[in-house]
């Protein structure tokens, strides 16, 4: 298998657990690294809510639109915020844990230079 940088590895492993599992992700954002609410999507109150974190239930029996191909550097999705559908962009280095069942991956290792092709060290955590 190729070597895949930090956000190839993102998508990989969402596109496996929801497409090919059918299974439903749980992750939560790094609000600093999704971007500002006119670019993001999400509503400013979303940021102020979650400060440490914002979390994620992507379920797969809900009709989310992702799109994981367009933007090389992040998927879009349709979500719910108080009865309002909205497209939020998300980027890949956002992503800070990802889960599915009862276990997950805390990317604990992303880099500044998200080229950079990622080695497995000590430290990556499953939850």
């Amino acid at each position: 298998m190729p070597k895949l940088n930090s956000s190839e590895l993102k998508k990989e492993w969402l596109r496996l657990a929801m497409v090919d599992g059918d299974q439903s992700v749980k992750m939560v954002l790094d609000g600093a690294k999704v971007g500002p609410p006119e670019q993001s999507g999400f509503p400013q109150d979303i940021y102020k809510m979650f400060p440490n974190g914002i979390p994620l239930d992507l379920l797969t029996s809900m009709p989310l639109g992702i799109d994981y191909d367009t933007d090389p550097d992040a998927f879009t999705i349709s979500l719910a915020f108080t009865g309002h559908v909205k497209t939020c962009r998300i980027p890949w280095k956002s992503i800070a844990m990802m889960a599915i069942g009862i276990g997950g991956v805390v990317f604990e290792h992303d880099t500044a230079e998200e080229g950079k092709i990622l080695r497995p060290r000590p430290g990556l955590k499953l939850v």
